[in-house]
Formats: C-alpha cells, structure tokens, sequence
C-alpha cells in the first residue's frame, strides 16, 4: 500500500476520532451543566406564632386575648426548624372572613432573622390602626421568592384571633 493512501486512511481515522472525542466532550459538558442546574428547593418549615402584650392582653374563656390601647405587643411568627434557602415574608390583621372587612398590613412593623422567625413589635395602636373593636384574624405568611403558593415548598400560612378593645371615644 503506498504511504498517501495510509495517510489518507489514517487521516479519516483521525477525523473520526477527533469527532468521537468532541461528541463525548459536549455530552461531558451537558451533563454537567444539568447537574449543576438549579438545586431543588427545601420545603418551607412549619411555623408557630406567639403573642405577647405589655400589658398582657385580658384573656376570658372562650374568647381570644383582648388587646388594649396604650400598650406594645410582640408577635413571633417562629419555624420549627431553621429556614433553609431565600424566603420573603408578609403579615396583617383584619377582618379575613367578613366581606369588605379591611386589613392592616404589619410588614413595616417587623423583620425576618436568619432562622426564619420573624418578629413584629409595635404599640397596639399601630397594630390594630384602622380597625373597629372586636375580633381579627391575624396571618403571617412566608413565601418562596419566584414560586407559587399552591407549589410545593411554596408557603406557609399561620393563622390566630386576637380582639382589639378599641380607642377611647373623644369627646367633644
């Protein structure tokens, strides 16, 4: 065989070979830009929440703490387990479950640690600004930047009633 044609040969060898190692480099950088891709997120812990007044809010049977005027109250909206990746977070109080019952957004009032537990402090006025006496539903919900609620590890939601007994009349 003279030696062009064992060059030729070995030359579509070679071409063949080239491409197998180019192929096999592409599926290597594939692969590992799949697996290096956006890591699953952990579900969102569940949360307690826990009230405090100063002074203590006035707790009879079968009704939910009554809070007064010129008072602080802490609300802490706890995970039971430390909060693990990005997580953003909103509150309020009203009347959830009557229609064109109003709410008063509480996120100004509070901020989220790096746990998760998010704590809201503030004069009861400020809490309850805007709001009849009587009873409310106060909520605190955590969230997943970017996902929905319904996805899994989407949100939590807690929930509890608290009373406001109201301002003083002002007379006139």
């Amino acid at each position: 065989m003279p030696a062009s044609a064992m060059f030729q040969t070995g030359g579509r060898r070679a071409r063949w070979f080239v491409a197998a190692v180019v192929i096999a480099a592409a599926a290597g950088v594939a692969g590992l830009t799949l697996s290096a891709g956006p890591k699953p997120v952990p579900p969102l812990p569940d949360y307690t929440v826990s009230i405090a007044g100063e002074p203590p809010p006035v707790v009879r049977a079968a009704t939910p703490p009554t809070f007064r005027p010129g008072g602080r109250m802490t609300i802490t909206a706890k995970p039971a387990e430390p909060l693990r990746g990005g997580a953003e977070w909103t509150a309020g109080i009203g009347s959830l479950d009557r229609a064109g019952g109003r709410v008063r957004m509480l996120d100004g009032l509070g901020f989220m640690a790096r746990d998760g537990t998010i704590t809201i402090s503030a004069a009861t006025e400020d809490v309850f600004e805007g709001l009849p006496p009587g009873a409310h539903t106060l909520f605190v919900r955590v969230e997943r930047p970017g996902r929905l609620a319904y996805e899994p590890a989407g949100s939590v939601e807690v929930r509890e009633v608290l009373s406001w007994e109201g301002l003083p009349a002002r007379s006139q």
